[in-house]
């Protein structure tokens, strides 16, 4: 088996180019731990709802959390699958922006960056999108967040683009004291 070897750094580089792939390296860690968790719960899940417990309602729900479990880890796999092979994905509102925000904020908080909405009132899945828009505002999004300092805010608006809804960075202010 050939193995791959990285190309030694000339010291020419871009900086854009190196945080293009550190941001795609992110995205994929991202990603990863993302489907990896919605596959835990759902198993954890799975088996809780097939045990007996004599609770038919409350094994009903268990079962629907798993299932939600592998939802999240399937659309997790799409946005993994068009960042990995841009292209591959169809054109249809097949991702939510909802799964970029929870993945962005997870993110935000171990950045030490707060993370909201311009318009909270944005309940629910923030509108359907297409899979690149999708992996588009995460890329930029985690962009924003490593410009950003520990302590700051970072606004997102939603905004709609072709293929769907999109998020953007609006603005960063450093946030209130606690």
């Amino acid at each position: 088996m050939s193995e791959r070897r990285k190309a030694a750094a000339t010291g020419t580089e871009t900086r854009d180019a190196a945080g293009n792939d550190e941001r795609r390296q992110t995205a994929i860690a991202v990603l990863l731990h993302r489907v990896s968790g919605g596959l835990n719960n759902a198993a954890m899940a799975f088996e809780l709802g097939i045990a007996p417990s004599g609770d038919a309602d409350a094994s009903q729900r268990v079962l629907r959390a798993g299932l939600a479990g592998v939802g999240q880890a399937a659309r997790a796999t799409t946005l993994l699958g068009e960042l990995l092979m841009p292209g591959t994905t169809n054109s249809e509102s097949q991702a939510r922006l909802s799964d970029v925000v929870d993945l962005l904020r997870s993110r935000a908080a171990q950045c030490g960056v707060g993370l909201r909405l311009e318009d909270e009132s944005l309940q629910g899945e923030y509108g359907p999108t297409s899979a690149a828009n999708a992996v588009a505002a995460l890329l930029d999004i985690i962009a924003a967040l490593e410009r950003a300092v520990p302590g700051e805010s970072l606004s997102l608006a939603i905004a709609q683009v072709r293929g769907g809804a999109s998020l953007r960075a609006t603005t960063v202010a450093s946030a209130p004291p606690r």
